[in-house]
């Protein structure tokens, strides 16, 4: 399980990404030490985008853009994203059919990711509501919000009650880092 605490970082051989957005340069390090882009017979990581923003939709773009990456589904708040196709909101006609959702429980209804790439919010307080119940169902977690860097700075009881779950749950680890205007 990762979800990015500021000591979750990378295990050896693991693969990072980078892409520039008019907003953020962002490095999402990798998800598993297991992925290798040179297999063909590697199975695919079955991947959702939480949050639609510009961030969002450029993170899910990039992801779609991998051999590793199955995109499932999306969650947002904006009722005017809610039970669009994800090919409609990126653009991207290889995203067909893959649906976004208002809410983590219904995108569970219908699929389990392995991944969720969280870009919803920047502060760590509102971040806890959104992560905790993906750390709860033991899904890995790469986030863009910048005081996961080192939640314990604002936030120690909650930073404390996410690193028990991550630790229940441990699988992979990686850490998110976000540099705005880099």
């Amino acid at each position: 399980m990762a979800i990015g605490m500021s000591y979750g970082t990378a295990k050896p051989g693991a693969v990072s990404e980078c892409t520039q957005t008019p907003n953020a340069t962002f490095f999402f390090i990798s998800i598993a030490a297991t992925l290798a882009y040179s297999s063909p017979l590697m199975k695919k990581i079955k991947v959702a985008q939480f949050g639609l923003g510009p961030i969002g939709v450029e993170s899910l773009r990039l992801a779609a853009s991998k051999p590793w990456a199955d995109i499932v589904g999306a969650v947002d708040i904006d009722p005017a994203k809610v039970g669009r196709q994800l090919s409609e909101v990126t653009g991207l006609r290889s995203l067909r059919g893959r649906i976004v959702h208002g809410s983590l429980g219904e995108l569970l209804g219908t699929e389990t990711p392995e991944v969720i790439f969280h870009t919803a919010v920047s502060r760590f307080k509102a971040a806890f509501e959104q992560l905790e119940p993906m750390a709860r169902k033991g899904i890995n977690v790469v986030s863009s919000c910048e005081e996961l860097v080192f939640p314990q700075l604002r936030e120690p009881a909650l930073a404390r009650r996410l690193d028990r779950f991550v630790e229940r749950k441990a699988r992979a680890s990686s850490a998110p880092v976000l540099i705005p205007g880099l």
